[in-house]
């Protein structure tokens, strides 16, 4: 079904706002991972919207094949010319957000290593030096 070149920029224009929204979602994710947040709740929310976002953008994707005999005009061609840089914006935020998210997971490794080394020197280490205090030494040795 051939849709006319009125709703096809309609559909683009919807494609525009949706990936605008999804580069928002892309910063909000940067900035939560860049703070000092300890709960994963408000992560997983921004990334279940991701999810339904980038749904709504398949659906409007499959939408869009059948308008293809408006790609040569040129007010489309100024809108899809648009959308190819939000696209590459988008692809640059989400390396951006890799790199912010590969830094977390090695700030939380360090914490989690550090803990895990002065557990082990309490318990090889001082637990024993208590446990010699509340015997008392012995002297023969």
């Amino acid at each position: 079904m051939m849709m006319t070149q009125v709703e096809y920029m309609n559909l683009l224009n919807k494609k525009m706002t949706l990936l605008e929204t999804i580069m928002d979602n892309t910063d909000r994710q940067i900035r939560f991972l860049q703070g000092e947040h300890r709960s994963l709740r408000g992560l997983m929310r921004l990334l279940q919207v991701r999810g339904q976002l980038l749904k709504d953008l398949a659906a409007i994707a499959k939408k869009e094949e059948n308008g293809e005999a408006w790609q040569g005009c040129d007010v489309v061609q100024e809108r899809v010319t648009g959308i190819q840089q939000v696209q590459n914006q988008i692809a640059e935020l989400q390396a951006k957000l890799v790199q912010s998210a590969k830094e977390k997971k090695n700030e939380i490794a360090v914490h989690l290593g550090g803990n895990r080394v002065t557990r082990n020197i309490r318990n090889a280490y001082i637990g024993r030096w208590y446990q010699g205090v509340s015997r008392g030494f012995s002297r023969t040795v």
